[in-house]
């Protein structure tokens, strides 16, 4: 959404963050003071989605997947698939609670 609604902003913190080497999130909120995870999911509960989709969408790119309530691997799910999308590797932690089938499909996804 955020790409959608400025994209030479969000294309300028991309590259930011991919030549620095730092994740994405944490690049937004020096600049913006918030991330596009937090917009995605203000904007998403207020659609009326259910807390297990906000809350994924919430803590995509968060630190720590251990901070979602409702449902920890769809967050995590969410959260491979970003890092992956953002050229990144996934967090350990995120792939560790998507099981041991996960880990042959990231490989499989970073290897294409």
């Amino acid at each position: 959404m955020v790409a959608s609604a400025v994209p030479d902003e969000y294309d300028t913190t991309l590259v930011a963050a991919r030549a620095s080497g730092r994740r994405l999130f944490a690049v937004e909120r020096e600049r913006w003071g918030t991330t596009h995870a937090e917009i995605g999911a203000y904007l998403l509960a207020l659609w009326g989605l259910p807390d297990a989709i906000v809350d994924a969408v919430a803590h995509h790119d968060g630190p720590s997947i251990a901070e979602v309530g409702v449902a920890p691997q769809l967050a995590a799910a969410v959260a491979v698939a970003a890092a992956l999308d953002d050229g990144m590797p996934p967090s350990a932690e995120d792939v560790a609670l998507l099981g041991p089938d996960a880990h042959a499909l990231i490989h499989a996804a970073e290897a294409a």
